[in-house]
C-alpha cells in the first residue's frame, strides 16, 4: 500500500506536515478519513467548546483526571490498548494540537495509530471526550 498517494495541503492545515512524512503510518485509507480543521475552523470549535484561550490556562474546575499514564512510543500497541479501553462508546476523537490545529478522527483509527498524533516535541496536546465516556 503506498501512503505517499495522499498528500494533505499543509498551507490549509497547519498540522498537515505530520501526516505528510514519512514515518507517518497511516495509509491514504485511513488519512482520507480524517477530517482535518483549518484554522479557523478550528478555533470556531475552540471557542464553543472551551472557556480559555490556551491548554495552560485550562483550570482545575474543567476537566478531572480520571487515569494518568506515561505513553509508550517504543512501543505503541502498549499504550493503544489504554484508548481503546476508553474510547470503546465513542466513534470520534475530536483532537487538538492547539486553538487553531485540530482534527475530528474515527476512534478506531486513532486506537491503532495514536502515536502519529501525538508528537513528542509537543508538550500540551487535548483530546475531548463527550460527557459519559468514561
Amino acid at each position: 500500500m503506498n501512503k505517499k498517494l495522499l498528500t494533505i495541503d499543509e498551507k490549509k492545515y497547519p498540522i498537515a506536515w505530520r501526516f505528510n512524512s514519512k514515518d507517518c503510518l497511516l495509509s491514504s485509507a485511513e488519512k482520507s478519513k480524517i477530517v482535518f480543521l483549518d484554522p479557523e475552523e478550528s478555533d470556531h470549535l475552540w471557542n464553543m467548546t472551551f472557556p480559555f484561550e490556551h491548554i495552560i490556562k485550562m483550570d482545575s474546575s474543567f476537566f478531572s483526571v480520571i487515569e494518568k499514564i506515561n505513553l509508550n512510543f517504543e512501543h505503541p500497541k502498549e499504550s493503544s490498548l489504554f484508548f481503546k479501553k476508553r474510547l470503546t462508546d465513542s466513534s470520534l476523537v475530536f483532537f487538538f494540537w492547539s486553538k487553531k490545529a485540530s482534527a475530528i478522527i474515527p476512534t478506531d483509527i486513532f486506537v491503532k495509530s495514536w502515536d502519529d498524533f501525538f508528537i513528542l516535541v509537543m508538550k500540551q496536546v487535548f483530546f475531548l471526550l463527550p460527557i459519559g465516556i468514561k
